[in-house]
């Protein structure tokens, strides 16, 4: 579109809406026939960039702007660079000198108002020169975005201002940019957990995106300018670091512009819901929707990994130009490195050739020396140069093995060195099985990091309970940890604990075999090693004995104590577990987790030390609560335990016992609702439910409590000889930590479940949420497992499905409609899924045996949890 013509407004947003579907059009065509690169996208960027430049221009000129003079205009942000995605922002900049006049002023605000009319995404400052000299120079943003402007329209005669402006002496001078921008990008790092590897990472804004690449463009044109260029400014960014990172830009703008067509609208959250479509597009061959994401993310967090790194070694480059460094107490003797501004260096910057073997040392090195602040550039560049000589011979040397096993034994450290050697691409190469890894994710919401993240995250939390700093939360691990004989077991544990996934095989067993080829190599002896191999196969058993099966059950206690064998693998197991949970997902470690897994560990060690069978509760232990109690009291709780059946009194404490039936036998009428609150004893909150046995008891309890977003975690459900039920049911709030009521709350708790108990007809509620914006993008057809156990007379259901508000509701629903009484139910969630077990029983007190019943049973709760309306 020419800019000297002169067109009506009808006619620009016409020429406007056909030139952004002719690119949307273009940009398909691209990206069916394109093979395997991006490079095309460059192209459409600037496209796109040069079309709202024509677009603009007519606006210009029909705002009558194009013939007055001491005003213009130019294009800022990612405008300016022409990186113009389909929703980005158009930033732009109205530069004027002296006053404006009132012709000018309306003239302006024509032109605003006509891009506002055509929907543009519009970002505008109108400044005078000197205000805009003055906003500069204390304004890091508005200095930024005038480094990298463009000239659009207007009088020419201004063009030069922003150059002289920028090159003015004193502006942001010497390291004043670099530092600034540092703080920035720590700032912006800090919002994104310091991690690339978010599961639904911000392309612009995560570390390892976009925003890493501009802070090194703008460093190198601060840099440049007239008065303030840095020498060797040419040597910062080698050409093959510049190819690079030219090759991750292109990955991620195609992503984003991706992205910015799926969401249809600004979006740079890489959204779970918009991974398949975007994958799809992208690796059209790849028919599973969930493998292509895989894909996607996997090329994605390559990427990212590579962008922090040349992030990290570039600034520091500028850092050791422009930054004085603190005067160091530190000293280094040693023979083959030395120290320079408190950086370890090489002293010949060609021994990792000669010695290949200092590729570890270094890393060795910065653990027994924490004070030094990290590795000379002139030294990262040649690791980076000489990482291919780790190869099968390197990897078999005795003398590589004791570095690195010297390095995971270090007291320092540890984490920080593997996580550098990780970046650096060193530890991929050392350890192969672990660049695998790298990058790996998995498509649901459960694992929210990579398999390499999470893994040195289970390090980390390792080291953090070796050393005290999280205590509060993990005091018992905290504890237990200082009495592991040998850290480096737990910590190669937890190294290879995940090692084997992402080849479609069982990872525990597989990992198992590629830490015996660790072991070996590292001639660790073979207690430890078969310690390590086991560690690595069962890292999953006590979690999911904890959180899955009933640990009143000394079946469950004597079964685990057997796989298990003696203490020392015991308190590997537990240190390991809550390391591992707790890097898997910040969300699932809570209060109820956490006395799960301890009353495991309790009852296991008391039957290995004690051989003998887990201890039993029984009806004597509880009657002895009552020995101090007056005779009425005892004559009361007698006459009600006479409609109790024997497995009540097996299944819980005594202290417990004695607190439902004083509860009971008080009772002023049919129900009685009391809410326990977690004490010395109990780390969960509780409640009993004492009514007559109707239909829908159990629906409506779950209805008024997630009417109050109250969470149910577990229920043991007891039908009793004269009618009644008693429920017992372990509640929390949405992360399963205590809910922290006052008397006030409790109370209020407590008269809404027995108002809506009181009526001989139940009504239960279905409280009505909003659905989960990844429900249909990550939902999965349920899946049912039956087993019948004729010992306690039930059928048990272990249902796994997509999470959902009103789930229980849902399947209590079901059940009630099917004459299923539920006798034990355990909740458990895992990011987007639901495993819930549920212990159900039939109208004779029998397990669900006949056929023809138990498949009308599971056909309506596929048919419930698949097709309810979304």
């Amino acid at each position: 579109m020419p800019s000297n013509l002169i067109l009506s407004k009808k006619e620009i947003r016409k020429a406007s809406i056909l030139s952004k579907n002719d690119s949307d059009q273009e940009f398909k065509k691209w990206l069916k026939k394109r093979k395997s690169g991006v490079s095309g996208i460059e192209q459409f960027l600037r496209d796109r960039s040069n079309n709202i430049d024509s677009l603009i221009s007519s606006i210009w000129v029909t705002s009558n702007l194009a013939e007055k003079e001491n005003v213009c205009l130019f294009a800022v942000g990612g405008y300016g660079r022409q990186e113009l995605h389909p929703y980005s922002d158009i930033d732009l900049l109205i530069l004027y000198k002296g006053k404006l006049n009132k012709n000018i002023r309306t003239s302006i605000e024509s032109f605003i108002s006509q891009l506002w009319d055509l929907e543009l995404d519009l970002g505008h400052s109108v400044r005078n020169c000197n205000e805009e000299e003055k906003i500069v120079a204390s304004d890091l943003q508005a200095f930024t975005n005038l480094l990298e402007s463009r000239f659009l329209y207007g009088d020419k005669r201004l063009e030069p201002v922003a150059k002289k402006i920028i090159e003015k002496k004193g502006l942001w001078k010497k390291n004043k940019f670099l530092l600034n921008k540092i703080e920035e990008q720590e700032q912006r790092y800090e919002k994104f957990n310091n991690t690339e590897y978010n599961l639904e990472p911000n392309i612009k804004s995560s570390p390892g995106g976009l925003r890493d690449i501009h802070i090194l463009d703008w460093l190198l044109l601060n840099y440049s300018r007239k008065n303030h260029r840095l020498r060797n400014l040419e040597k910062i960014l080698s050409e093959t670091e510049r190819r690079e990172l030219k090759k991750s830009k292109l990955w991620l703008w195609t992503l984003r512009y991706l992205l910015h067509k799926e969401a249809g609208r600004e979006e740079d959250r890489l959204l779970l819901n918009y991974q398949p479509a975007i994958a799809n597009q992208l690796f059209p061959k790849i028919q599973n929707s969930n493998s292509a994401a895989e894909k996607l993310m996997h090329r994605y967090f390559r990427s990212a990994l590579n962008i922090s790194e040349l992030n990290s070694t570039t600034i520091q480059k500028f850092k050791e130009n422009l930054v004085k460094p603190t005067k160091s107490k530190t000293t280094l003797k040693d023979k083959n490195f030395k120290l320079k501004n408190n950086l370890i260096e090489l002293k010949d910057l060609n021994a990792f050739k000669k010695n290949p073997s200092l590729m570890l040392e270094v890393f060795v090195k910065l653990c027994e020396n924490p004070k030094i602040s990290g590795i000379h550039s002139h030294t990262l560049m040649k690791l980076k140069e000489s990482r291919n000589l780790i190869n099968s011979s390197f990897r078999k040397k005795k003398k590589n093995n004791d570095l690195f096993m010297k390095l995971l034994r270090s007291k320092r450290l540890m984490v920080t060195q593997l996580e550098q050697m990780k970046q650096l691409g060193i530890l991929g190469r050392y350890l192969p099985e672990f660049g695998r890894v790298t990058g790996q994710m998995q498509y649901d919401l459960f694992h929210i990091y990579t398999v390499d993240a999470h893994t040195l995250q289970v390090l980390r939390n390792m080291r953090r309970l070796l050393l005290g700093t999280s205590k509060d939360t993990y005091p018992f691990a905290s504890d237990l940890t200082q009495k592991l004989p040998k850290l480096e077991i737990l910590y190669i544990a937890g190294l290879y604990h995940d090692i084997g996934k992402g080849r479609g095989k069982d990872h525990s067993g597989l990992g198992m075999k590629i830490v015996k080829r660790f072991c070996e190599r590292h001639r660790l002896t073979k207690k430890d090693a078969d310690l390590i191999e086991w560690l690595v196969k069962n890292h999953l058993k006590m979690s999911i004995t904890s959180q899955k099966e009933d640990l009143s059950n000394p079946k469950i206690i004597n079964n685990f104590t057997e796989i298990v064998g003696n203490e020392e693998r015991l308190n590997y197991l537990y240190c390991l577990t809550v390391a591992d949970i707790s890097a898997t997902n910040p969300n699932l470690w809570n209060s109820w987790n956490e006395s799960l897994l301890n009353d495991l560990y309790f009852k296991t060690l008391n039957t290995i030390t004690f051989k003998q069978e887990s201890f039993k509760f029984s009806k004597n232990e509880a009657e002895k609560q009552f020995s101090f109690k007056t005779k009425s009291d005892q004559l009361k709780v007698k006459d009600l335990w006479k409609n109790f059946y024997p497995s009540y009194f097996k299944s819980h404490p005594p202290e417990l016992i004695k607190d439902h039936s004083l509860v009971i036998t008080k009772r002023k009428s049919d129900t009685a609702v009391k809410v326990f609150p977690k004490n010395r004893d109990s780390k969960t909150d509780s409640l009993l439910v004492y009514t007559k046995d109707r239909l829908n008891v159990f629906r409506t309890i779950v209805g008024e409590l997630d009417s109050q977003n109250i969470s149910v975690l577990e229920a043991s459900l007891y039908g009793t000889k004269n009618g009644y039920c008693l429920d017992h049911i372990i509640i929390s709030d949405h992360k399963g930590d205590p809910l922290e009521l006052n008397k006030d709350q409790i109370k209020e708790i407590e008269l809404r479940l027995t108002s809506s108990l009181a009526k001989d007809k139940l009504n239960p509620k279905m409280v009505k949420k909003k659905l989960p914006r990844h429900f249909l993008t990550l939902k999965k057809d349920t899946q049912i497992e039956i087993k019948h156990d004729m010992v306690n007379r039930w059928t048990q259901l272990d249902i796994k499905t997509a999470d959902r508000p009103g789930l229980l509701s849902s399947i209590s629903g079901v059940f009630a409609k099917n004459n299923a009484s539920i006798k034990k139910a355990r909740i458990s969630t895992y990011g987007e899924r639901a495993e819930d077990r549920f212990c159900i029983s039939s109208l004779e007190e029998t397990p669900f045996l006949k056929k023809s019943e138990l498949d009308k049973l599971i056909s309506e709760l596929k048919e419930s949890l698949d097709f309810e309306t979304v």
